[in-house]
């Protein structure tokens, strides 16, 4: 019998907005600056995001035997997300002090931060639940993932906060709407 795989529509959507995006940005001449480049990476991280989602949901259909595959491609998932969140919280400070010196050493930072979760994430244990069409992972891994993105938000609206003054609005939509749809995916996780 034939699963329906109804859990990679939105992968799969998504997957191709990033594609897309990632076309539009790459095929233009861009200004070559810190925001540009932070933005490249988040695109890249958002395009990786899909193909493993994708991955992950097919492998999951196909061969939920594959324990092992499953387990370390999360992983790598939750890597990406790490990556991506920092990035977006870089992109929120340097817009709010891209004229600071203090900008080169918070990058510095986060991204040695970023390594060593990174391999704590590889380390730590990840489980699968995978029962009547609905799967998902979890454990110290994904704990360890939700507990850094959540502080990079959180530091995020920080920085806004205390810097509402130096901010071009135009430029946070995108962080508005990001906070927004995380805390709804954060309401529909628990």
């Amino acid at each position: 019998m034939v699963r329906i795989m109804t859990n990679l529509y939105i992968p799969i959507c998504g997957f191709l907005c990033s594609l897309l995006l990632t076309i539009l940005f790459f095929s233009k001449q861009r200004v070559d600056n810190n925001e540009t480049s932070i933005f490249s990476k988040m695109l890249i991280a958002s395009l990786l995001d899909g193909i493993l989602m994708i991955s992950i949901i097919f492998i999951a259909y196909k061969w939920d035997n594959q324990i092992f595959l499953l387990k370390l491609l999360n992983k790598f998932d939750y890597a990406q997300f790490m990556l991506w969140t920092s990035n977006f919280f870089l992109y929120i400070f340097y817009i709010v002090h891209s004229q600071d010196k203090f900008y080169k050493t918070i990058s510095k930072i986060t991204y040695i931060v970023d390594l060593i979760l990174i391999a704590i994430v590889f380390i730590l244990p990840v489980e699968l639940y995978n029962e009547n069409n609905i799967m998902y992972s979890y454990g110290l891994s994904a704990n360890l993932t939700y507990i850094f993105c959540g502080i990079c938000v959180f530091l995020s609206v920080i920085s806004l906060v205390f810097n509402i003054k130096r901010i071009v609005m135009k430029k946070c939509i995108p962080f508005y709407v990001f906070v927004i749809m995380a805390i709804v995916v954060m309401v529909l996780r628990s």
